[in-house]
């Protein structure tokens, strides 16, 4: 994933991807020759990501993140850096 890519062009390639690979699948699900194949997901090695509320477009900066993190959250919203910020008081860890 490009660095500088937001939700929009981000979303825009995984559509094109997904309607690649749903194609390129579906007949093997419809025939159930998927189903011969398919393997028991190894729940230890899934990965998890909190889900991004719409309208959190805000970029809460908070002393102790770097500016990446930062900067990856404003990106991956579509918005432009320092076009929405606020400030917490808090600890060192942003709490």
């Amino acid at each position: 994933m490009d660095p500088n890519e937001q939700a929009p062009e981000l979303t825009h390639r995984l559509f094109r991807l997904g309607s690649a690979l749903l194609l390129e699948h579906l007949p093997a699900v419809l025939s159930g020759e998927a189903q011969l194949k398919a393997k028991p997901q190894a729940h230890e090695e899934a990965s998890h990501a909190a889900k991004v509320e719409q309208g959190s477009a805000d970029v809460l900066v908070c002393y102790g993140r770097v500016s990446a993190v930062l900067s990856g959250r404003s990106t991956a919203k579509g918005t432009a850096a320092g076009t929405a910020a606020g400030t917490a008081a808090g600890t060192a860890a942003g709490t």
